[in-house]
């Protein structure tokens, strides 16, 4: 009884640690290559250099100063603003903004207060639309054939 406990154990305590190493192979900054260096070991290749060993000894703590200056300058600059929805301007002068959109060359598919909306693409006026959205920075481009759409979610 003692001995089946026992063998238990370290066959779990076994498991355990092996699967500690395979992480600590995945995740070692050994494995850790800078772009540069790949690029620049791609273009030797091509060029008909004979690869060279590369040094590692270096790369943990450079990945770390890399990964520290990034995430310092985030911090600094003010959330991202959010997208703007596109408007669409009809041909009776209304206007109607959509963040969600499908458009064809035919209609103009839009959720409107939790309901689908087609609008035929003969009941918009498509110049003022480009230029309200233009104004906005948004970018809506209409469709000029069937092989063409717009979406936006």
């Amino acid at each position: 009884m003692n001995a089946k406990l026992l063998a238990i154990i370290t066959a779990i305590f076994g498991l355990a640690l092996a699967a500690h190493a395979q992480n600590m192979v995945e995740y070692s900054t050994l494995s850790t290559q800078s772009a540069a260096t790949s690029a620049a070991a791609s273009r030797a290749m091509r060029n008909g250099a004979t690869p060279q060993p590369i040094d590692y000894s270096h790369a943990g703590s450079h990945t770390a100063k890399l990964w520290q200056e990034k995430h310092a300058r985030g911090k600094e600059q003010p959330p991202a603003k959010p997208d703007l929805p596109a408007v669409f301007v009809l041909s009776n002068g209304d206007r109607v903004e959509a963040a969600n959109y499908f458009l064809t060359v035919n209609s103009l598919q839009i959720e409107d207060e939790g309901k689908e909306r087609t609008i035929p693409m003969s009941s918009l006026n498509l110049n003022a639309t480009v230029a309200a959205n233009n104004e906005r920075g948004v970018n809506v481009k209409i469709p000029t054939d069937k092989t063409e759409i717009m979406l936006s979610f």
